[in-house]
């Protein structure tokens, strides 16, 4: 966990193998794919759906204090957990989770370096039994009015400010594991500014992701 320049929000994929036991750690895989969790996942490991779990259907925005706080009870993690989440797509919405924990307030919560990817290219255990989790009590204390702001997606780097004025900071990952870019809104490139000048018309629409 040493080699990252803040351990404290990225650790290595060995550090989290040698610690798959430890009573305090809870696993979190949230995949783009929702049925890659099924297909085999780290042992102990909840799996978060991002469509249902992780964002309101009907405003299209992040949940609620109220549906937060009963998605990590019934995921075995209270107040002083330290969350390790992981996913496919070189960690994409598991990063999102990260994001959105730490916008409500959450101490602890960190991401494995490489994700699902780096995990299975590694052969590291896989089960597809469902974890035994016991549910926790988790009660928001602050975080509402945090201010986020997600910086330099394409290297991965997020930054998260509390009410307290704390951040956090992801350092930039490997090129091969590195998030795709998530940064909004997107700002065109040269050559569509070029396009527009010219009168060739707009660039093609960028998605938002959420």
């Amino acid at each position: 966990m040493s080699d990252f320049k803040h351990p404290e929000v990225l650790v290595s994929t060995d550090w989290a193998a040698h610690n798959l036991n430890s009573p305090n750690l809870r696993f979190v895989e949230v995949d783009v794919d929702t049925t890659a969790y099924d297909q085999g996942h780290i042992p102990g490991a909840a799996g978060w759906t991002w469509q249902t779990q992780l964002q309101d259907n009907i405003r299209r925005d992040l949940i609620d204090k109220s549906t937060l706080e009963k998605l990590l009870s019934a995921s075995g993690i209270s107040n002083d957990s330290t969350i390790l989440l992981y996913g496919d797509n070189n960690n994409w919405f598991a990063a999102y989770a990260l994001w959105q924990l730490k916008y409500y307030g959450h101490k602890d919560v960190r991401l494995i370096n490489g994700g699902r990817k780096k995990w299975l290219e590694e052969k590291r255990p896989l089960t597809t039994e469902a974890a035994g989790i016991a549910p926790a009590s988790y009660v928001r204390t602050h975080g509402s009015s945090s201010s986020v702001c997600w910086a330099s997606t394409g290297s991965a780097t997020m930054t998260a400010r509390g009410p307290n004025g704390a951040t956090s900071l992801a350092p930039p990952l490997s090129t091969k594991y590195a998030l795709p870019d998530l940064s909004w809104p997107p700002q065109p490139t040269k050559s569509a500014r070029l396009r527009n000048f010219a009168g060739a018309g707009p660039a093609p629409p960028v998605r938002r992701v959420l």
